[in-house]
């Protein structure tokens, strides 16, 4: 990851976020946060969703996604500390996706107004490439936060990004401009080892083009299935692969687009019911989804992996159009 010029290494991807929230106010002198609808950054009052219960974040700012303009007009008032966005979209790496020309003019305008971006990719890190979903649409954040993708899976957390900004972290710096980072579980040496091997497996790519692979025919496979059902929905992404029931407004003409970009109808609450159902069904027949809101591939998914989860899909699909939850085209 080229952003990478230092590392911080926490206990889980939520601390890394508050730790970009820290060091950009830090290094800005600044202290407000742009963030967008739906975006996930954790759970902590400043970067959890908007109206959750409890929260208290005044310097919070939440705005639509993929507007530029809107964007802009903000960071013009040169109160912002940091823009943050969740890699290849929001939730889980793109169920409402990012418009790629949007995400390229962020740093321009982030730098014209002296804010620095982040890129959340607690999710998305090394999962289709090496340098992260940066790395595959070709931009350069200030901070990156890592999850347990750094770990093979396991508990921790890190944040990386510009030696410049990392200096608040730096014992020589002065009291106003540094931050002092405590936690028992930083660093800790077991994970640390286990995220040197997970690394090093990670290098040469090819667990990302695995994924990649079984993820385009879970795709292909499962499209099939809804056409042929004559249902209204359509599976998309890439390594994480989204489901959309509801309106198709045009066929998408790319991997990352549900066939939809009306937010309302992507998170239709109706909708997300039936994805639910689809989910317990798929229990039953023993497979395990996140509630079937998406389809999280790895390098170890195998094609008969994927054809004994497609036999099980359309099962389900049978018994839910039976009971006339589901929309038909």
């Amino acid at each position: 990851m080229p952003v990478a010029e230092r590392v911080e290494f926490c206990a889980c991807g939520n601390e890394a976020n508050m730790l970009a929230i820290r060091l950009a106010r830090l290094f800005t002198g600044r202290k407000k946060v742009l963030r967008f609808v739906e975006n996930f950054h954790g759970w902590a009052d400043e970067v959890t969703m908007a109206g959750t219960a409890g929260i208290v974040a005044p310097e919070v700012k939440v705005i639509p996604m993929n507007d530029i303009n809107l964007v802009e007009k903000e960071l013009a008032t040169k109160e912002y500390a940091l823009i943050m966005t969740e890699g290849g979209g929001a939730h889980m790496a793109g169920q409402m996706p990012w418009d790629i020309e949007f995400i390229k003019a962020i740093p321009g305008i982030a730098n014209k107004y002296g804010t620095l971006w982040q890129i959340d990719e607690v999710v998305t890190g090394f999962r289709e490439d090496k340098g992260g979903w940066q790395a595959v649409v070709g931009v350069k954040p200030d901070l990156t936060s890592l999850g347990k993708c750094t770990s093979g899976g396991m508990a921790i957390g890190a944040i990386v990004g510009r030696a410049d900004v990392f200096e608040a972290f730096n014992p020589k710096s002065p009291a106003e401009r540094s931050l002092r980072h405590t936690g028992t579980w930083n660093g800790n040496p077991l994970l640390s080892s286990a995220g040197v091997a997970a690394c090093t497996l990670y290098k040469d790519g090819e667990p990302q083009k695995k994924a990649r692979e079984m993820g385009a025919y879970l795709k292909e496979q499962g499209n099939k299935i809804l056409k042929d059902k004559n249902i209204s929905g359509r599976l998309y992404g890439r390594t994480i692969i989204h489901l959309h029931f509801g309106p198709l407004d045009f066929e998408p003409d790319n991997e990352y687009s549900p066939p939809t970009r009306d937010i309302q109808k992507i998170f239709d609450k109706e909708m997300a019911n039936a994805k639910t159902l689809l989910g317990l069904h798929l229990l039953h027949r023993g497979i395990a989804t996140m509630g079937a809101r998406f389809f999280v591939l790895s390098s170890v998914h195998t094609k008969q992996d994927i054809d004994r989860t497609m036999e099980a899909f359309a099962s389900s699909l049978d018994d839910m159009l039976a009971e006339g939850v589901l929309p038909t085209i």
